[in-house]
């Protein structure tokens, strides 16, 4: 899952609105679009405060550390791949 991916995906997960976000981040809009379009990488300080204001560890944000449904999807396909006899 890339960056965006997440991005996206927490911000659906936790009912976070784009342009609260992009307030609360210190950011425009257009900025945030970019981001969320893979247009754009986050800049140090851009990324500090996007995981400040999301509450999330660092290694979650970078894809260091798998999202809790990153984990359940992986489990799920291992399991339909494996015969149970």
């Amino acid at each position: 899952m890339t960056f965006n991916d997440r991005l996206k995906y927490i911000l659906a997960f936790k009912k976070i609105s784009q342009k609260k976000f992009a307030s609360e981040v210190n950011m425009s809009e257009s900025q945030l679009s970019k981001l969320l379009n893979s247009k754009k990488k986050p800049t140090t300080k851009e990324l500090d405060n996007i995981i400040k204001v999301l509450n999330i560890p660092y290694d979650c944000a970078v894809g260091k550390v798998p999202l809790f449904d990153e984990l359940l999807l992986s489990k799920a396909k291992a399991m339909t791949t494996t015969v149970l006899w």
